[in-house]
């Protein structure tokens, strides 16, 4: 009997090791996809929280009290912990400094994540470049491989990148240390400004994390246009060359349907990229599909891009997009030449807002599917935070949507301090749109929530107009707007009215 329960005791213990072993070989295991391949660092990290506004290197040693947290996380709490308005920045400034420019507290305020990892060995990684992604590190992050300092960041709503080629240990255990810091960090003291957008979540690394092997020539970004009164498509493709040579490429294209069948081709003539540059060509085809996404038939087509040298393939990327197009006439909205109303809900869309939760849970149906069946068509994703899930659903289900910045509220912003923020914030707006420019479902670009509300000086609209330039030049192909009753001297092409029965802003005496 004893001998019976020893061998369960036993087998037990064998189930349970291979099971951690098993646990570890999966998160540790590199994905191929074509040319590139990916590895994810998401799961149990540790983490501890450290005193002042930013954490200091070196972290506090393995002795230390750290903890475990998943990533990613909705919140890094009780590590961090976010003041204010929580996921909101309108009251970022005041809760985290005096009048004086004093700090109001020293804990609470930063702490370090750190996670151990064996990286696929060399000849898995075969001659591809090693880049670290963060999908979410809010607020300011300082990010450590291996104990080299790697990159710092005040971009917390767009996905960093780092490339780890050279730090990187192949087939080795490697170490990767996040420093984060709140909302403190981004307060400068002396003119009470916030230095870079921050509204939408609580600082966390509320984002994927993980390890994306690319081709050393490789597709950077591809961006879909597409234009139903013209009847073209066109693909603007960045390139980039991080090999120590010269190189002769071939760019092609080939527009697929919902079944794989090929429907149209794009293709280019060679492209030379001299060592370490980077390129953006057009590639331009008269093409109408057959099905143009709308709300009604929200057909979605797939783009399949690759880099050919001497016939052999050396880098492919594939990306998913919609054939319409939306303009404005007059006074009137069109999709694919029809007139068209946007009747629109808006969503406090924050990682810790209630309705984010409820439409989060079922992303592809439930709540999502019930708002597409309302009364209204369209959806605003409010004050900063843009699920990139949520807008997937939109795009197969045939909602609208207008996403909207993490630039909020004009007080954490003031003009006179725009040196500040100003390079920070164009950085944002730059990688913002390019994110999600190829989402079919986004009609339009929500630049902000109420700002400039009458305040139309010189300092203000040279800002607005910055703001506005750098995301038409990003994406010529759908208007802006600031979602107030205001034009910002005529830079939007769209005005809302939030409260008609108030006084705010000045566009309800013109539109009563």
């Amino acid at each position: 009997m004893i001998n019976h329960l020893k061998m369960i005791r036993m087998a037990v213990i064998a189930l349970i090791l291979l099971g951690s072993t098993i646990n570890v070989w999966a998160q540790n295991t590199i994905i191929e996809d074509g040319t590139r391949a990916r590895m994810s660092l998401d799961g149990t990290w540790q983490a501890i929280g450290v005193k002042g506004i930013i954490p200091q290197y070196p972290a506090p040693d393995t002795n230390a009290d750290w903890k475990p947290i998943d990533v990613p996380h909705k919140s890094a709490s009780p590590f961090i912990v976010t003041q204010g308005h929580g996921p909101y920045s309108n009251a970022a400034v005041k809760s985290v400094i005096d009048r004086k420019g004093n700090y109001l507290r020293d804990t609470g305020a930063a702490a370090w994540f750190k996670r151990n990892f064996i990286a696929p060995d060399a000849k898995s990684i075969y001659q591809r470049r090693a880049v670290l992604y963060l999908h979410g590190a809010a607020f300011r992050s300082d990010v450590y491989l291996n104990g080299k300092h790697i990159g710092t960041s005040v971009q917390g709503l767009v996905p960093n990148q780092y490339d780890v080629t050279d730090v990187l240990k192949p087939g080795q255990e490697n170490q990767l240390l996040i420093g984060l810091a709140d909302r403190d960090a981004l307060v400068d003291p002396a003119t009470r400004t916030l230095i870079a957008p921050c509204s939408g979540v609580t600082a966390g690394l509320w984002g994927r994390v993980e390890l994306q092997f690319l081709p050393a020539v490789h597709i950077e970004d591809v961006f879909v246009q597409t234009f139903v009164e013209n009847k073209k498509i066109a693909l603007e493709l960045t390139l980039s060359n991080h090999s120590k040579t010269v190189q002769s490429i071939m760019p092609l294209a080939v527009v697929l349907d919902d079944q794989q069948v090929s429907r149209c081709n794009l293709n280019a003539k060679s492209v030379t990229l001299k060592a370490g540059e980077k390129t953006t060509i057009r590639l331009q085809q008269d093409w109408l599909a057959d099905n143009l996404w709308s709300p009604d038939m929200p057909y979605l087509y797939t783009v399949k891009v690759q880099l050919k040298h001497q016939d052999n393939v050396i880098d492919d990327m594939q990306t998913s997009f919609g054939f319409r197009e939306f303009t404005i006439k007059g006074t009137d909205f069109y999709l694919n030449g029809r007139k068209t109303r946007l009747l629109r809900n808006s969503m406090l869309t924050g990682l810790n807002a209630d309705e984010h939760q409820a439409w989060f849970g079922d992303i592809r149906g439930g709540s999502l599917r019930e708002a597409a069946g309302r009364p209204y068509n369209t959806i605003r994703l409010h004050l900063g935070f843009n699920n990139e899930h949520l807008i997937d659903a939109a795009d197969q289900i045939g909602l609208m949507v207008v996403p909207e910045s993490s630039w909020y509220h004009v007080s954490e912003y003031p003009a006179a301090a725009s040196d500040k923020y100003l390079p920070n914030l164009i950085d944002y707006f730059q990688r913002w749109v390019k994110l999600h420019r190829n989402h079919p479902s986004i009609v339009m670009w929500s630049l902000t929530n109420e700002h400039f509300w009458g305040r139309t000086g010189d300092e203000e609209m040279a800002i607005g107009k910055a703001v506005a330039q750098t995301v038409l030049k990003i994406d010529p192909t759908r208007p802006i707007q600031g979602d107030a009753e205001v034009t910002w001297n005529g830079v939007l092409p769209v005005i809302n009215i939030h409260y008609p029965e108030g006084t705010a802003g000045d566009g309800r005496n013109e539109f009563p």
